[in-house]
């Protein structure tokens, strides 16, 4: 006979909104900080396509390269890593809006020629 304590088990949902951020892909993508929804609705899509990225490549790091070729496949490729510089500017303003000039983000750093996530 199996037996397990129950008091030892915690609810999905429980988890799911103990969380710092959570984050919904079916339809349209969006993302909780606490209780609070994060607008996505930006002029920035690009910005969207990286943050889901991330989401969807936990700690994995991704060259800057790799992201241009992706997003902006027929654009001059200095111009396009400057895309990419404002698109990870705007994300770090979505995931922290209090993030002042200059200051490192809590979830974003950026390498080199690799961003990754936290």
């Amino acid at each position: 006979m199996l037996t397990f304590e129950t008091d030892d088990l915690v609810h999905p949902r429980q988890l799911e909104y103990s969380s710092e951020f959570r984050a919904y892909l079916f339809g349209r993508p969006r993302l909780f900080y606490g209780d609070e929804e994060l607008c996505l609705e930006t002029n920035r899509k690009k910005c969207i396509h990286i943050l889901l990225w991330f989401l969807l490549n936990p700690q994995k790091p991704c060259s800057a390269d790799q992201f241009v070729e992706v997003l902006w496949p027929d654009v001059d490729p200095l111009r396009a890593l400057g895309r990419f510089d404002v698109n990870v500017h705007a994300l770090k303003r979505i995931l922290q809006p209090g993030l002042r000039p200059h200051e490192s983000s809590r979830f974003i750093r950026h390498h080199a020629n690799r961003a990754h996530h936290r």
